[in-house]
């Protein structure tokens, strides 16, 4: 969530993707009482859902205590992987989803039966085989069309997480560019990427960052 004006649609789309997924329906929702969950038409959706709202009491974050201690352990989890990574911090969303990744796939004590979250969402024993190392090195295949004969293969980026929606990696690749590959690479689209048997999707978005620029696998 970039801005505050997109709770309502994202939470909307996440308790109806949930329900679909778990077969069960949300009977409560609490937040720490922002406006950004009090707007009317929040209000409506969670009535019209038959959702009841609990809200912490202001300046009393310790009532959402388990919520604001893992927002603590996920930024100091994304902290120590972008200093081991030596990534600036305009990538701290990156190395928060991929700490979140990492979480729902780790048993934890506040489940009995030495589970993780994942198999309690979603039924299902996570596979652990596809994890890779947040700001590991990866290479990028530059297809014949976009080179020349005598032309690197590939581009040497770095890994920042993975696909949802598809069988791959990596949503994001940092590109540290030199002069002669810039021009050439703002033109083509990424096709896969391979390292150790790890395989990376089509890139169909560039986007330019300060000191690196991002290729957005989609």
């Amino acid at each position: 969530m970039k801005t505050k004006d997109e709770a309502y649609a994202l939470t909307k789309q996440f308790v109806e993707r949930s329900e679909v997924k778990t077969n069960e329906r949300l009977n409560f929702f609490q937040s720490d009482g922002g406006g950004e969950y009090d707007s009317k038409r929040f209000r409506d959706y969670l009535a019209l859902k038959g959702i009841h709202h609990e809200k912490t009491t202001a300046y009393t974050p310790q009532q959402n205590g388990v919520a604001e201690r893992m927002n603590r352990t996920l930024v100091e989890m994304a902290r120590a992987m972008l200093h081991d990574a030596g990534l600036p911090n305009s990538y701290c969303g990156d190395a928060i989803l991929h700490a979140t990744y990492i979480l729902n796939r780790v048993p934890t004590q506040a489940l009995k039966g030495d589970i993780t979250p994942h198999e309690v969402y979603l039924g299902a024993k996570p596979s652990v085989a596809n994890l890779r190392i947040f700001g590991c090195k990866v290479f990028v295949y530059i297809p014949d069309e976009k080179r020349k004969k005598l032309d690197s293969k590939s581009l040497e980026c770095t890994f920042l997480g993975y696909v949802e929606n598809k069988s791959a990696y990596c949503h994001r690749l940092v590109v540290f560019w030199n002069h002669e590959m810039s021009s050439l690479m703002r033109e083509m689209a990424l096709l896969v990427v391979s390292l150790s048997n790890l395989t990376l999707l089509s890139s169909s978005q560039i986007t330019h960052g300060h000191h690196s620029q991002n290729l957005s696998l989609l």
